[in-house]
């Protein structure tokens, strides 16, 4: 068996795939929120993506953050965003997250609640905006079925980090593959 840090995104799949087959082992490994981390390098999303679409044929959820993200600037308003942001400067962007983290906990319990499991990619588009764990303590004990964050980055110690560790986050609840 390869050392954790040398895993192929194949053997993170089959880890996946086996927690899975055990909710309620995940529901005790993760504190309740039947989160899990899949760390995949940014090359690898797309593959990790088309293979899950693969194992779990009709049976996922896929959601695309740009897509949500799309949505949330649509609704406040890309015209309200740049006033805010030439009136306010960076404290409006604090605003805005907030409600793009309320808008992707919404689609996050709502997905879970459809199909056996919610994959969430494009987390890369939250740098800048906050972290992952806010999503993953926001969602948790309303989960019905397992969701699955693909996450662009690396592992480090207790960290999660994104571009070469210019933004990174911590995690608590979630089980990391």
């Amino acid at each position: 068996m390869p050392l954790p840090g040398n895993l192929t995104l194949s053997d993170k799949l089959n880890i996946l795939s086996e927690k899975l087959e055990r909710v309620d082992s995940l529901i005790s490994e993760t504190e309740g929120s039947k989160a899990v981390v899949l760390i995949v390098s940014p090359k690898e999303e797309t593959t990790a993506v088309r293979e899950l679409n693969i194992r779990y044929e009709g049976r996922l959820k896929l959601l695309d953050l740009g897509s949500v993200l799309a949505e949330v600037v649509g609704n406040y308003g890309l015209d309200n965003l740049a006033e805010d942001f030439a009136t306010f400067d960076e404290s409006c962007i604090r605003d805005f997250s907030q409600l793009l983290l309320e808008k992707l906990k919404e689609r996050i319990i709502e997905a879970s609640e459809e199909k056996h499991l919610t994959v969430i990619h494009r987390l890369g588009i939250l740098n800048g905006f906050f972290g992952i764990n806010p999503l993953i303590e926001g969602v948790t004990g309303k989960l019905v079925n397992p969701v699955l964050f693909i996450y662009p980055g690396k592992k480090r110690e207790n960290d999660l980090t994104f571009l070469d560790g210019r933004h990174t986050t911590s995690l608590y609840r979630a089980l990391v593959i």
